[in-house]
């Protein structure tokens, strides 16, 4: 079998490490909840989210939500207050300013041209390095129990495996190394599924 074995919101949960913050399970669900009180849909709380930490501007997230007007206004500013964004780019722009660039959360640098996109060159490289730290973890924890079980290939946030069929019953355990991130507090979820093809 091939298995995926993908996190769940990485960059999100990033940027909220990155401030000394947990998260929940379901950040979407979490959002619309604190800062909506149900008024946001937690598809339309995910897009307006993702669209930030892009660096999208209004119109596009308008495209994307379906939102107008002071709806549209006022999900931008909740998720910009959960995320506490503003005050986080302004700590990476005074970083900019001593060193002339930002270092990831785990102290990779990064040149940033574009100050829009300060955020999400923080999240991208942070996330990319977590994924990494969590996937060398569970191919570790792989080979150290001669599991039956091939890395495949790794795309971003998601590791495929090469699973013996008498070697699927560790894929949840195998999924929990990947949520335990050497430098990060929090167990970051994981899911996993079978990959189907013809």
């Amino acid at each position: 079998s091939i298995i995926s074995i993908d996190y769940s919101s990485l960059e999100p949960r990033i940027i909220l490490a990155a401030q000394g913050r947990s998260a929940p399970r379901d950040i979407y669900a979490d959002v619309c909840d604190k800062e909506f009180a149900g008024k946001l849909t937690r598809l339309q709380a995910k897009a307006v989210t993702i669209s930030l930490l892009y660096g999208a501007g209004e119109a596009t997230i308008a495209k994307v939500t379906g939102l107008t007007g002071e709806e549209l206004r006022a999900a931008i500013r909740g998720i910009m207050a959960f995320f506490a964004i503003d005050s986080f780019s302004s700590k990476l722009l005074e970083e900019i300013k001593l060193t002339g660039k930002i270092k990831n959360f785990f102290g990779r640098p990064l040149e940033v041209v574009d100050r829009r996109k300060l955020i999400n060159a923080y999240a991208q490289s942070s996330a990319v390095d977590a994924a990494m730290l969590g996937f060398a973890g569970a191919c570790d924890y792989i080979k150290s129990n001669g599991f039956k079980i091939d890395p495949i290939f790794d795309i971003h946030d998601a590791l495929l495996l090469d699973v013996h069929p008498g070697y699927l019953g560790y894929i949840d355990s195998i999924s929990k190394q990947c949520g335990r991130i050497v430098g990060l507090n929090d167990e970051f979820p994981v899911r996993s599924e079978e990959i189907c093809y013809v």
